[in-house]
């Protein structure tokens, strides 16, 4: 059985649509895949075995996958549920030319999903500006 992600998921280096089974669970286990929704969540599968729920974050990528990009509600989510994310990165995507994912490619891998564990990096911040900086 495969967990997969969207469809249509994207590409998070180049935005473009990527499709491919994320997760296979092992033969025989007793699992129920509960939702494949990508939109609204900060996780995109949620797996059920036994009693114990697992959250899967999908990434893909044209690159090596040595670092993927996050949201911060992703980041926030498995930081609320630690030791129950996972995190597959599908990397070494390669796109034919009609556009459509060469089924051939891709290297699938995944990890434990705990941000506090790996490299965590800042990719833009929010800003507030002071009232009493206001110009007009």
């Amino acid at each position: 059985m495969f967990v997969t992600w969207s469809n249509r998921a994207r590409d998070s280096t180049s935005a473009r649509p990527i499709s491919k089974p994320a997760y296979e669970l092992p033969a025989g286990e007793d699992a129920a895949i509960r939702r494949y929704v990508r939109f609204g969540n900060p996780y995109d599968a949620v797996a059920t075995r036994n009693g114990r729920t697992l959250w899967l974050e999908a990434k893909g990528t044209e690159t090596k996958g040595a670092a993927v990009i996050v949201s911060r509600r992703e980041v926030q989510w498995a930081r609320e549920h630690v030791g129950d994310c996972v995190l597959g990165v599908l990397s070494d995507v390669v796109f034919r030319p009609d556009g459509e994912v060469d089924p051939e490619s891709g290297m699938f891998r995944v990890f434990t999903w705990y941000p506090d564990g790996g490299a965590l990096s800042a990719r833009d911040y929010d800003f507030t500006p002071a009232e009493d900086d206001r110009q007009n």
